[in-house]
């Protein structure tokens, strides 16, 4: 049987989860915090690994949310760290694409970030073309791949690989192409923690300064390039 994630509706009457459905939000985060990308599929996974009966209620977004940061709180030391590293990195990339009206969403947005986690890219444009010209133009090579939201929607991006200085590794960057029409309505979208589910260069910026602890040397250099 298949068991979905929703999401919590604002000012709706929330139970409270039993202690199976907790269970299975606790599982699910350790695979989350490990790399799993889709979050239906993590929680999948963990009710099969507990054996937990087939109608038993899936954690919903604002629990498997909380649940991963906690996880993260208690078992990645590194986290913070590996975080800031990559929210630096997404800024780089907003910065070189500002033509292209770029907004962060996901774990490194949320907050949620491993090192495992990809930088994820809305590029609100109406010239999709202008878009792959500036990257050829630029030498960045990359693939269209479909790969899921934390919702478990799958879409379809443009991926490629950046360094990462401070992490010591490659770091997917991905980027997804949608009409400049549809960015007020994105920006209304609420994540499961509450807040904006995207969020411009500005905003990204105010929660580096806000959450963000830099050590010792800082995060490394990125190079520097003109805006695509």
């Amino acid at each position: 049987m298949k068991r979905n994630i929703t999401p919590h509706a604002p000012g709706a009457a929330k139970r409270s989860p039993s202690s199976t459905t907790t269970a299975i939000a606790t599982a699910a985060a350790r695979l989350i915090a490990e790399g799993a990308e889709d979050w239906g599929q993590a929680c999948h996974r963990a009710a099969r690994d507990l054996g937990a009966p087939d109608r038993t209620p899936m954690p919903d977004a604002a629990l498997l949310h909380e649940s991963v940061r906690t996880h993260l709180a208690l078992f990645c030391p590194q986290q913070c760290a590996e975080l800031a590293a990559l929210r630096a990195l997404a800024l780089h990339w907003m910065q070189r694409l500002a033509a292209f009206c770029p907004h962060i969403t996901g774990a490194v947005w949320n907050g949620l970030a491993t090192r495992h986690s990809a930088v994820c890219l809305h590029l609100f444009c109406d010239d999709a073309k202008a878009l792959d010209i500036a990257l050829i133009n630029a030498g960045v090579r990359y693939d269209v791949r479909r790969a899921p939201d934390a919702a478990g929607m799958r879409h379809e991006w443009l991926v490629f690989g950046s360094a990462c200085p401070a992490l010591g590794r490659a770091v997917d960057v991905r980027l997804r192409v949608r009409s400049a029409g549809e960015l007020r309505g994105a920006l209304r979208r609420l994540g499961a923690d509450g807040r904006s589910a995207l969020g411009g260069a500005a905003q990204l910026r105010a929660r580096i300064a806000a959450e963000d602890k830099a050590p010792p040397g800082g995060w490394g250099t990125f190079p520097s390039f003109p805006s695509l």
